[in-house]
C-alpha cells in the first residue's frame, strides 16, 4: 500500500467515524427502554375453544382400495395471529413465553380441511373457505411464512344463479362480457347495482384500513368504527339502512330481496332483516378471492408454529383469577381420559381471550370491568359430496338445453316467503382418484345449509329416487358424503351503537370483540395482530408516552 493510500484511509475514517458513532447512539435511543436492560420474559397465555368436532361421514359405493377422508387444522384464526404476531414484535430479544390453551382435542377454530377419498391432493374447506386477495393481514403472514396461494371463484364473477325455490330469478354467465352482464343487471333492477356498487367500493376500501400499519393499535371498536366512517351502516338495520342508502323504488326493492338476500345467506347463514347494514354490504363484495394452498390449516399451523408457543390441547380453562400483584392466574382441567394428570393452573402477566367469551364458560374473579356482551351464534351445515352424476335440470325447472350455473344461491319466494332449504350450492368440479390401477374422475359437490341436509335432498337433487347401495361393485351416487356442523358459524347482526371493547380489564384481551363488526377470516387475524400491538406497546413503551386509541 503506497502512502497515498494509507492517507486516503485515514482521511475517509476520521470524517466518518463520528457519523457512525452518532448512529449506534441513536440505534440506542429509538429502542425501548425496557429492551436495553435485561428483563424477565413477559408470560401470555391465549384461550381457545375450537367447537368440538361434529363432522360426519356416510360411504355409499366407496372407491375400492381408497380409504375415509383425513383432516388437519391449524390454530384458531385470531389465537394464531396474536400468537404469531407478539413473537415476530420480541424475537429479537425472546422476551415473551406464549402459551395457548385449547379447549379440543384440535386447533384451528373455524378453519377446516377434509380429504376426499382420504387424498391429500383433494383437499377441501369445511370451515373459512376463502378470503380476499386484498385482505391485508391474511395476505401479509402467508408471504412472511412462506406459503402461497391459489384462486378460488369469486361470486358474481362465475357462473350464478338466484333460486327462490320456484324459479331463478337472475342468471349471469361467465362466457358473457362483462359489460354485458352489467347491461343485463341494469336492465332487470335499473340503476340500484350501480349505486350499490359504488357503496360496496367505498366500504369494503374503508374496512381495509382497520388496524393497517399506519395507525396505533386500538382499544375501541367505537372509535375505530367511527374514524373508518362505518358507523351509520352499524346503527341501522340492513334494509332500513339500504333503502336510505340504496334504494327507493320497486326495482331497488326487488334488487334487494333477490340479490342482497341471496348472498348475506350464503355470506352469513342468515336473512337479510338478522344483518346490520354494514354485513349487508361485505356480503356483496366482488373481490377476487383465493385460499392457502393445500389448505387455509396450514396458514394457522405455520403461525404457531414459528410463534413457539406451548400448545395445550384438550385443555378447559375453567377459571381465571385476577390477582393483587395484577398477574393473572388460569386454572384448567385436562379433558382427555387418556391423560396421567387432570388439572393445573399457571399465572401469566397477559391473557388473550380468542374465543366467544360466552360460550367459554370461565368464571372471572373479580369480575370483568367490560364484560362483553352475549351475542346469540348461527349454526351453518357444510355438506360436500361426490357423484359420477351431474345435477338434473329438471330440479331447477330448467329445460334440458340450458346450462345450470356453477354456483347457486337462494333467496325467498315472495309473496309466499317459501325458500330451499339450504343458503347456496356449488356444482361440481371435477377431482380425479386412482380407481384400482385406472385413472378415473367425478363430480364434487358444495351445499351450505341452516339445518343438516338429508340424504334424501341429495338424492332428489340426482334424480335419484333410491338410498344409494353400499355394494362396492356399483357405483350409484352419492359415493362420498361429509357432513360438517359449526354451532358458532356468525354472530347475529343486530344493529350496533356500542361495541366490546378489546380490553375487558387490566391484561385480559378478548379478540371476539370484532366479530360484532364483522365475522370473517381477515377481521380475526387483525383482531389478533391489533391486541399483539397493545401489549407490545403498553409493556415494552410502558415508561414512555405511547398513544393507545382509547
Amino acid at each position: 500500500m503506497t502512502l497515498l493510500q494509507v492517507w486516503i484511509c485515514l482521511l475517509s475514517w476520521t470524517l466518518w467515524a463520528p457519523y457512525t458513532q452518532a448512529e449506534q447512539y441513536v440505534m440506542q435511543d429509538e429502542m425501548p427502554k425496557s429492551e436495553q436492560t435485561q428483563r424477565a420474559p413477559m408470560r401470555i397465555a391465549i384461550i381457545g375453544l375450537s367447537d368440538p368436532p361434529q363432522a360426519k361421514h356416510e360411504r355409499a359405493s366407496v372407491k375400492p382400495g381408497l380409504g375415509l377422508h383425513g383432516f388437519r387444522a391449524g390454530a384458531g384464526v385470531a389465537g394464531a395471529s396474536a400468537a404469531y404476531y407478539l413473537h415476530e414484535r420480541t424475537r429479537l430479544s425472546n422476551s415473551v413465553e406464549i402459551t395457548i390453551f385449547e379447549r379440543s382435542s384440535r386447533v384451528g377454530g373455524r378453519v377446516k380441511s377434509a380429504y376426499v377419498f382420504d387424498n391429500p391432493q383433494d383437499d377441501i374447506e369445511t370451515g373459512g373457505a376463502t378470503f380476499s386477495k386484498a385482505d391485508w393481514c391474511l395476505n401479509q403472514a402467508m408471504e412472511e411464512v412462506g406459503l402461497k396461494a391459489e384462486s378460488t371463484n369469486s361470486g358474481m364473477s362465475k357462473n350464478l344463479g338466484v333460486w327462490d325455490g320456484e324459479q331463478f330469478v337472475y342468471t349471469e354467465r361467465e362466457s358473457s362480457s362483462h359489460w354485458w352482464n352489467i347491461i343485463k343487471l341494469v336492465w332487470q333492477y335499473g340503476r340500484w347495482p350501480l349505486r350499490m356498487n359504488r357503496l360496496v367500493v367505498k366500504t369494503v376500501k374503508s374496512f381495509h384500513k382497520l388496524a393497517t400499519v399506519s395507525y396505533q393499535p386500538f382499544k375501541s371498536l367505537d372509535e375505530e368504527a367511527k374514524r373508518l366512517g362505518l358507523k351509520s351502516a352499524l346503527e341501522d338495520d340492513a334494509e332500513t339502512y339500504l333503502k336510505r342508502e340504496v334504494v327507493t323504488e320497486y326495482e331497488g326493492w326487488k334488487y334487494m330481496q333477490e340479490i342482497i338476500q341471496a348472498n348475506g345467506r350464503a355470506r352469513y347463514t342468515q336473512d337479510l332483516q338478522n344483518l346490520h347494514g354494514l354485513a349487508s354490504i361485505m356480503s356483496m363484495s366482488s373481490e377476487e378471492t383465493q385460499s392457502v394452498k393445500g389448505g387455509n390449516w396450514r396458514l394457522i399451523d405455520r403461525m404457531i408454529r414459528i410463534s413457539e408457543a406451548t400448545l395445550h390441547l384438550n385443555s378447559q380453562v375453567t377459571r381465571i383469577n385476577r390477582n393483587r400483584d395484577n398477574s393473572i392466574t388460569l386454572h384448567y382441567i385436562c379433558t382427555n381420559p387418556k391423560s396421567d394428570w387432570k388439572k393445573g393452573s399457571s399465572t401469566f402477566d397477559n391473557i388473550i381471550i380468542a374465543t366467544p367469551f360466552h360460550q367459554s364458560s370461565i368464571e372471572i374473579t373479580p369480575p370483568l370491568e367490560n364484560p362483553p356482551l352475549d351475542i346469540p351464534f348461527v349454526t351453518r351445515h357444510v355438506t360436500h359430496f361426490t357423484s359420477d352424476e351431474k345435477i338434473t335440470n329438471g330440479q331447477f325447472n330448467f329445460n334440458t338445453n340450458t346450462t345450470i350455473p356453477e354456483d347457486v344461491l337462494t333467496t325467498l319466494s315472495y309473496p309466499n316467503n317459501n325458500h330451499p332449504n339450504y343458503f347456496s350450492l356449488t356444482l361440481p368440479q371435477k377431482i380425479y382418484y386412482l380407481d384400482g390401477c385406472i385413472l378415473s374422475s367425478t363430480y364434487l359437490y358444495k351445499l351450505v345449509s341452516p339445518d343438516p341436509i338429508p340424504s334424501s335432498t341429495i338424492h332428489l337433487l340426482l334424480n335419484k329416487t333410491q338410498p344409494p347401495t353400499t355394494n362396492n361393485n356399483v357405483h350409484n351416487p352419492p359415493q362420498w358424503i361429509h357432513h360438517e356442523t359449526w354451532p358458532h358459524a356468525y354472530p347475529h347482526f343486530p344493529p350496533r351503537t356500542t361495541f366490546d371493547n378489546v380490553e375487558l380489564a387490566p391484561g385480559i384481551y378478548y379478540t371476539g370483540a370484532g366479530e360484532n363488526l364483522i365475522s370473517s377470516m381477515e377481521m380475526s387475524c387483525l383482531m389478533g395482530y391489533n391486541v399483539a400491538g397493545i401489549i407490545y406497546w403498553l409493556d415494552y413503551y410502558s415508561d414512555e408516552e405511547v398513544e393507545i386509541v382509547p
